[in-house]
């Protein structure tokens, strides 16, 4: 079965943000929405680069059918219109998803 598309934010805090959890309940079936923390060393290790924050206070990392090795950082601002539009012309990014390797 295909997971389809996931996004990840990696925060430096260790609470859920009340926007992610929005966006989660907005687009729930369509993609799935995960959280970490910059504590949890051994999950942000299996990201890779994606997963390391360096100077950033958090960032959205966009994974396909649960393969981390699709990790891909999302390069736009943090913004809640801007993340919904996004999400919206996505259709590109979930159909590589499914293409994929699962």
């Amino acid at each position: 079965a295909s997971w389809g598309l996931c996004l990840m934010l990696v925060s430096e805090k260790s609470t859920i943000p009340s926007l992610w959890k929005a966006l989660s309940v907005a687009y729930r079936g369509k993609v799935a929405f995960g959280f970490v923390s910059s504590g949890s060393a051994q999950v942000l290790k299996q990201l890779g680069p994606a997963g390391d924050l360096g100077s950033d206070k958090s960032r959205v990392i966009s994974i396909c059918n649960g393969n981390v090795r699709t990790a891909e950082v999302y390069k736009g601002e943090l913004v809640m219109t801007l993340a919904v539009r996004s999400l919206q012309s996505s259709t590109e990014h979930h159909q590589r998803c499914f293409d994929a390797p699962q």
